[in-house]
């Protein structure tokens, strides 16, 4: 089963998958083996940005304007096994930032996920089935 890990969200958030991942990369750039979008209309875009809160630690910066704008590290199976993300918003002005993880990813507008909605402190397990956000 193919795992990959989704950051969704209305605002821009910042995304560790595990320390030290994005330390290698270019600051202000994407890093080489992750893509970003949007499902539906907006876009989505994730650089590498330096962690204010922890020193010499980059994080994944995922901003864009969107119903589901996402970054995906690329080549990720994951078999009987566990996949985590910490993740924070950055732009506090913004009522609903929401960010999670996706499996099952068939293209842009097909896949499974689970976000947490960071300002209702709620959590779900979603399809996206042709660009549409369905409850699983």
């Amino acid at each position: 089963m193919a795992l990959l890990i989704i950051a969704i969200l209305v605002a821009a958030i910042y995304f560790t998958p595990h320390q030290g991942i994005f330390d290698k990369d270019p600051i202000g750039q994407p890093p080489s083996d992750w893509t970003s979008g949007v499902t539906g209309k907006g876009s989505g875009l994730c650089t590498v940005e330096v962690d204010s809160e922890k020193l010499n630690s980059n994080v994944l910066r995922l901003s864009g304007a969107g119903a589901a704008s996402w970054c995906i590290q690329k080549g990720i199976s994951v078999e009987d096994g566990y996949v985590g993300v910490s993740f924070k918003t950055h732009d506090e002005a913004v009522p609903s930032s929401v960010g999670g993880i996706i499996w099952r990813w068939k293209d842009t507008d097909n896949y499974y996920g689970f976000q947490i909605d960071t300002a209702r402190g709620k959590g779900a397990i979603f399809l996206m089935m042709n660009g549409q956000m369905k409850n699983a």
